[in-house]
C-alpha cells in the first residue's frame, strides 16, 4: 500500500478538501482509507463503498425476491378465487336440484335415476362441500408456506450481506 498527503482528495461522490489529509491506496488503486492524523482513520472508503454497493446489491435483491413471492402470492390468490367460484357454482346448482327434486316431493337421499339406481343428493352435496373446503385448505396451505419461504429468503438475504 502507497501513502500519500495532500490538501484535497477527488472521490466517487464528490471532493473533499481536508487540512492534513492522508490517503492510502492499495496497489490496484482503490482509496482505502482517508486519514487525517497518524493512526486516525476517518473514514474506511474501500468498506463504505463496499457496504454502499452490496446495500443496494441487498435491496434490489431483496426487492426482486419479494417481487417475484408476490406474484406468487397472485397466483394463488386468483387459484383460490377460481377454485372457489367454480366450487360454488357446482355447489349452488346441486342445492337447485335438491330443491327441485324436493317440490316434486321426492326424498333427495333416494333419487332413482332413469336406469333404476339410487342417488343421495344431499350425500354428494356435503361430499362436493368437504372436497371444496379440502382444495381451498391446500391453497391457504401453499400461502402460508410461501409468506415462510419468502421470510426465510429475506433472512437469508440479509444474513448473506453481513
Amino acid at each position: 500500500m502507497q501513502k500519500l498527503s495532500g490538501l484535497k482528495l477527488s472521490l466517487i461522490s464528490g471532493t473533499f478538501v481536508l487540512g492534513q489529509v492522508t490517503t492510502a491506496f492499495s496497489g490496484n488503486g482503490f482509496l482505502e482509507k482517508l486519514v487525517t492524523r497518524p493512526g486516525e482513520v476517518v473514514k474506511d472508503v474501500k468498506q463504505t463503498v463496499i457496504e454502499e454497493a452490496t446495500g443496494t446489491d441487498r435491496s434490489n435483491l431483496v426487492q426482486s425476491t419479494q417481487e417475484k413471492f408476490a406474484a406468487t402470492r397472485r397466483t394463488l390468490e386468483a387459484a383460490r378465487q377460481d377454485t372457489s367460484s367454480q366450487f360454488d357454482k357446482a355447489i349452488a346448482e346441486l342445492t337447485s336440484s335438491i330443491a327441485e327434486v324436493e317440490s316434486m316431493g321426492i326424498d333427495p337421499h333416494a333419487v332413482r335415476s332413469t336406469d333404476g339406481t339410487l342417488t343421495d343428493l344431499l350425500r354428494q352435496r356435503d361430499e362436493l362441500v368437504a372436497i371444496r373446503t379440502e382444495a381451498l385448505n391446500k391453497i391457504d396451505d401453499a400461502v402460508r408456506a410461501l409468506a415462510s419461504q419468502e421470510s426465510q429468503a429475506i433472512n437469508d438475504i440479509n444474513k448473506s450481506y453481513r
